[in-house]
């Protein structure tokens, strides 16, 4: 449980701090398009070592890409004109098709898909550009818990990864606010999600005899998502 310590520091501090000012409550809804790129697995116990790859990702073809969904609650935090930050809790979730998994060079599983669940505590610094802009920039990121789900692929594939498991989550945020009044805007943002390496159950099948090795692997979890949506300020 140590890994998590970081969270609850995280959520000290930045709690902490708003106490000090005059904070908004905010709401926030978003979704988008999660784009996950290959992912090492590496053994920790049996003999399964490669790569999960993601179907390639195109703006031509959504049937390749993820979603992404969420939202959260949280203090704005006005510290002039032109500055402000934000404290938030967050959830969201991720899910992707993959398209096969390569060891030793050779495609040992298709199908299947990475799911993760996140809960967050995000912190975030707003600037106003006044007359120069007619919208808002805002950066940040949080730390927080991730579910991280393999899904099992097609019965045919010779490797299966199908298990989950809770991870320490992490994310780092970009993007931009377009205000409608005091109280509406619509936001859209990059954020780049990952987790720590997630370990996860998976058995091996020999081609020849049939035979069935268990072992586990380490997952490298992150993904780069497009958002957009809408923040409601009271």
């Amino acid at each position: 449980m140590s890994r998590f310590f970081p969270i609850v520091a995280t959520a000290a501090l930045l709690f902490a701090s708003a106490a000090h000012a005059d904070p908004r409550l905010y709401l926030a809804l978003q979704g988008g398009l999660s784009l996950g790129h290959d992912a090492d697995v590496s053994d920790r116990r049996g003999p399964v070592n490669g790569q999960i790859r993601f179907e390639h990702a195109s703006f031509n073809d959504l049937d390749d890409l993820g979603f992404t969904g969420g939202g959260g609650i949280g203090l704005h935090i006005d510290k002039d004109e032109r500055h402000s930050f934000r404290v938030e809790v967050a959830g969201n979730h991720n899910r992707l098709e993959i398209n096969k998994l390569v060891v030793g060079g050779n495609t040992a599983a298709r199908g299947g898909h990475l799911a993760v669940s996140t809960g967050f505590i995000n912190g975030y610094y707003e600037h106003d550009f006044g007359n120069l802009a007619w919208f808002k920039a805002f950066i940040g990121g949080g730390l927080g818990v991730g579910f991280v789900e393999l899904g099992e692929p097609r019965s045919s594939s010779l490797v299966s990864i199908d298990d989950d498991s809770t991870e320490l989550a992490y994310n780092a945020t970009a993007g931009v606010v377009l205000p409608f009044g005091d109280h509406f805007g619509l936001t859209a943002a990059y954020r780049f999600l990952g987790t720590t390496e997630a370990e996860l159950d998976a058995t091996r099948r020999d081609p020849t005899t049939g035979a069935i090795t268990k072992g586990a692997v380490d997952v490298d979890v992150n993904t780069h998502d497009i958002l957009l949506g809408l923040r409601v300020t009271f």
